[in-house]
């Protein structure tokens, strides 16, 4: 040991006086390592983990993809709390494209397959019915209108995705809760609708049920992913829906009551 008064080495234990200047509370303190840091002073602070943060993001394989969909589907909170805000929309559009392609054809063939069945094709009701006689001579038929869905799905489902992260974004700005960028939002919004589109592979009531996942699974990754409350999040999510369904009536009722007024008139 060294004595810190007066730097002479010798051997004792804390507290033995130095036998060179007979400092006790100096050789108290001692370092054998010349390199080790101050006492008092910890070292530098270990390196800070990798956020957590959807599977997807970390590696692009069917293995990813599943535990991206398990995390999304039952523990979106803990998925995205840690998440990167800042990991780039490619992973996030990628993931949401092959998935929400993957639910549009199986959505598209079961719709194409059950009107057949029922009588009508590609455009009919499940239930029976079909389109109206003066409708069905000027549309083009089943398989032509399933090829063009198709052919278009890819389109829509972009403009979607981007659309609709537009409007939950800007609902956030409004409510003073868009902590993070767009792109935190719209990779929420992608990773929740890609996850849930393969719903659509159950009939009748598939599509139902994955539109009301993706909703709530929206509200809890968006509350995380920008550190909002609940409720917040569930307004940047519900009111557009809400102010599109009163519009849609709005305009259905104002339709109705112009035809049957004109019909009513002699038109």
């Amino acid at each position: 040991m060294n004595c810190l008064a007066c730097g002479n080495p010798f051997e004792g234990v804390a507290g033995t006086p130095c036998p060179q200047c007979g400092s006790v509370n100096a050789s108290t303190d001692i370092s054998q390592d010349p390199g080790a840091p101050p006492a008092g002073d910890p070292g530098p602070p270990p390196p800070a983990p990798d956020p957590d943060g959807p599977a997807w993001e970390r590696q692009r394989s069917l293995g990813a993809m599943l535990e991206t969909i398990k995390g999304v589907l039952i523990e979106p909170g803990d998925t995205f709390r840690n998440a990167s805000r800042t990991a780039g929309i490619g992973p996030a559009l990628m993931f949401g494209l092959i998935l929400g392609l993957a639910g549009s054809i199986i959505g598209l063939f079961w719709q194409y397959f059950m009107g057949a069945a029922f009588g009508g094709g590609l455009g009919s009701s499940p239930f029976g019915g079909g389109l109206p006689p003066e409708f069905a001579d000027i549309l083009p038929g089943p398989t032509t209108l399933l090829i063009l869905s198709l052919a278009m799905a890819p389109v829509f489902l972009l403009i979607g995705l981007f659309l609709w992260s537009a409007i939950v974004h800007l609902m956030l700005l409004l409510l003073g809760g868009a902590s993070q960028g767009y792109e935190a939002t719209f990779r929420t919004i992608a990773y929740c609708s890609g996850s849930t589109a393969l719903f659509q592979a159950v009939p009748f009531c598939g599509g139902w049920v994955g539109g009301i996942w993706s909703l709530v699974a929206q509200i809890v990754c968006l509350k995380e992913m920008h550190h909002i409350s609940g409720g917040k999040a569930a307004a940047a999510v519900l009111v557009p829906l809400v102010l599109c369904c009163c519009t849609m009536v709005a305009l259905v009722l104002g339709i109705g009551i112009f035809v049957g007024t004109n019909v009513a008139s002699g038109f």
